[in-house]
């Protein structure tokens, strides 16, 4: 993801952004964009920085989490263990009919461990994610 592309997800998900969590992320896109011309890692660091601010966004959305964890129980074949997706499948289904969007939260992370290896990539983005927000 590049820096235009980071900043447009965050303004997406900017009405659920705190006061800091805004002055943060500007600061951090300010110091990327003076060190976009230097060779010191500097704007790595700053995008790895803001990206994980985006990310913690997005994981406190509540159609965001909805929408990943039924787009995956859609596709079952995606998964390594069936019996273990099957008892996901179901937890998730009974946590929406109660709108428990915390325990949809734990399955999709559950659900994230057991995908197969060709969305091993993706899986991992959302994972990092998850341990952003335990931190």
């Amino acid at each position: 993801m590049d820096l235009g592309q980071v900043s447009e997800r965050f303004n997406h998900f900017k009405d659920s952004a705190t006061e800091q969590e805004i002055a943060a992320f500007r600061t951090c896109r300010e110091a990327a964009l003076r060190a976009v011309d230097k060779e010191t890692g500097a704007f790595e660091v700053n995008m790895e920085e803001m990206e994980m601010r985006v990310s913690a966004l997005v994981w406190r959305n509540d159609g965001v989490i909805r929408l990943n964890v039924f787009s995956r129980i859609a596709q079952p074949s995606r998964f390594t263990d069936r019996a273990k997706f099957d008892q996901l499948r179901a937890a998730a289904l009974m946590a929406d009919k109660k709108g428990n969007i915390d325990e949809l939260r734990r399955i999709l992370s559950e659900l994230l461990s057991i995908e197969r290896s060709d969305n091993v990539q993706e899986a991992e983005h959302l994972l990092e994610q998850v341990n952003v927000i335990r931190k």
